[in-house]
């Protein structure tokens, strides 16, 4: 007996990592780690996150803003896809850093996708859309507003240390 003959069940800690399996009606997520991506590192990585009418996101604090890459590739193989559809529900994010699309090294490639159509700002110190090689696309719907409160705007920003690197930023 792990309790030692105690009456509460001993604490279960979850680290970093948290699956979500089946079909949610109404869901609330709250994030408070120090980053979160959506796709991540693999010969090939496909990641999707899409809210849904009932669900509620909070990514990072005012205290502890997290890093958020959406579409990421640091290993300079193959592809990485990511895309967060926070078309729907509720969304708050409060980041050091926003990558949308980005490929961190010289190869391979990282293509970031944000579809969102809310007026709640998305605070981050530093916002990139489409970073290294990556590329970035941020989807707003017809008539939309995107508030963005940020020190940093980087668009199409190569800082992959490769003289034939690319970055293409895309504003739909």
């Amino acid at each position: 007996d792990r309790n030692q003959g105690s009456s509460s069940p001993s604490p279960v800690s979850l680290y970093r990592y948290h699956i979500i399996r089946g079909t949610q009606t109404s869901a609330s997520i709250s994030i408070q780690p120090n980053r979160i991506r959506v796709c991540g590192n693999a010969s090939t990585a496909n990641g999707t996150l899409v809210l849904g009418s009932n669900s509620t996101l909070s990514v990072g604090s005012a205290t502890t803003p997290a890093n958020v890459y959406i579409g990421l590739n640091t290993t300079g193989a193959a592809s990485a896809t990511g895309l967060l559809d926070a078309r729907q529900g509720s969304a708050v994010i409060r980041a050091n850093e926003f990558n949308l699309g980005y490929a961190a090294a010289s190869t391979g490639a990282a293509t970031g996708v944000l579809r969102w159509n809310r007026t709640t700002p998305i605070v981050a110190n530093a916002f990139y859309l489409s970073r290294g090689v990556g590329s970035g696309t941020l989807d707003l719907a017809s008539g939309s507003t995107f508030n963005l409160n940020t020190s940093f705007l980087r668009l199409a920003y190569n800082d992959s240390n490769s003289a034939a690197g690319s970055a293409l930023a895309n504003l739909n």
